[in-house]
């Protein structure tokens, strides 16, 4: 009898141990689906090109015309970079990212010039999109841009967003460095 009692209460004692053993590691095994689902729920939701509007970024330029005189075109999801230059020397790189909203750059590489105010650098950009349509009757919406920034022109500040349309921002912005002024005008759609 007693080594009955003996043999029942040690197999108690390792069912216990075995139980609480697999308790423990069962509710970390939880613990670590839980928090797996956890991360994965709070990632961005990151749309595909096929669920954006507008699709994927396409060029805007390419080597067929005969105004371009190189072209670069790199695209990672929804973000590219467009690089040309044109026969007449001007370089421009264009970067157009987003899904729901819509931003392009167009930062023109230009010559320094350190002491220009804001008004010198937003009329620099009504120039610089009028000079983007002459190259082309194809580029007439560049013209249409360069009027809109002009109507406004007395109220835009550079580094701001200045809204030409609704929920259509222009922002002008530079970058002055003595080789160079990087010249950025940014399109914003939200």
């Amino acid at each position: 009898m007693f080594q009955s009692t003996f043999l029942t209460g040690t197999y108690n004692i390792l069912f216990n141990f075995y139980l609480k053993i697999n308790l423990v590691l069962m509710s970390k095994m939880l613990l670590i689906c839980c928090s797996c689902l956890f991360l994965l729920a709070c990632q961005p939701n990151k749309k595909t090109s096929d669920q954006c509007p507008l699709g994927e970024p396409t060029p805007i330029y390419s080597l067929d015309l005969p105004f371009v005189k190189s072209h670069s075109f790199n695209k990672t999801g929804q973000n590219s970079k467009e690089e040309i230059i044109f026969q007449d020397s001007l370089y421009l790189t264009i970067r157009q990212s987003g899904c729901e909203q819509i931003r392009q750059d167009y930062i023109f590489s230009l010559e320094p010039s350190p002491a220009a105010n804001d008004q010198f650098w937003i009329q620099r950009s009504i120039e610089l999109f009028g000079r983007l349509a002459s190259y082309s009757e194809n580029f007439y919406s560049f013209n249409q841009w360069a009027d809109k920034i002009n109507e406004s022109k007395s109220e835009f500040r550079l580094t701001e967003p200045f809204e030409v349309a609704p929920q259509t921002f222009v922002k002008i912005d530079r970058i002055p460095s003595p080789e160079e002024t990087k010249l950025i005008v940014s399109l914003l759609q939200t």
